[in-house]
């Protein structure tokens, strides 16, 4: 049981202080993924350029298209990355939504521009910052920062940015269905 407690602090201070050395990059993806407008059923642009930049971190990733829902702007990408574990684990799902919720009206009261990706003192400003990109974001970033470590799960990992949260959740529900 110690040894379990050690591994796990070690592999924890480790991935802090990877996601330390990289927050400006990590910030910087942030603010990228703001300025891409992700409203209901425009979630197309900000999947593919996430699933770009996941490969480029390194990661095994596929665009999925959910098609075969009843929703407007049928063809919505997600991307799916993974990360294979050793073997004889559960498999791991970190999910997050790109789609956002519609621009508030306080973004025009404010003259703020809801896709800016502004960034003030470490901190990103826009549409969509906190629900959920930034998560999905940090997603990455930690699972690259354990795989970097060494560590390798029993189970697979997979990060999965869905489109659909708006729409009752059915971007999960196929990424699920589908494997």
């Amino acid at each position: 049981m110690a040894d379990t407690v050690q591994v796990v602090t070690e592999l924890k201070q480790h991935v802090m202080s990877v996601i330390e050395r990289n927050r400006d990059e990590l910030v910087g993806l942030v603010s990228e993924l703001v300025r891409i407008p992700s409203l209901p059923g425009e979630e197309a642009e900000v999947a593919t350029f996430l699933h770009k930049r996941v490969r480029q971190m390194g990661f095994e990733a596929e665009l999925l298209e959910m098609r075969d829902r009843d929703l407007p702007a049928p063809g919505r990408p997600g991307v799916a990355a993974y990360v294979r574990g050793a073997g004889g684990g559960y498999t791991l799902m970190f999910n997050g939504h790109l789609d956002t919720e519609p621009v508030s009206p306080a973004y025009t009261d404010s003259g703020e521009d809801p896709f800016s990706g502004r960034v003030e003192d470490g901190k990103v400003f826009g549409i969509g910052t906190m629900n959920m990109k930034a998560a999905v974001t940090c997603y990455f970033f930690a699972m690259k920062a354990v795989v970097e470590s060494g560590f390798r799960p029993r189970g697979d990992v997979i990060i999965a940015a869905v489109p659909a949260e708006l729409n009752g959740g059915a971007g999960t529900r196929y990424f699920m269905e589908s494997g």
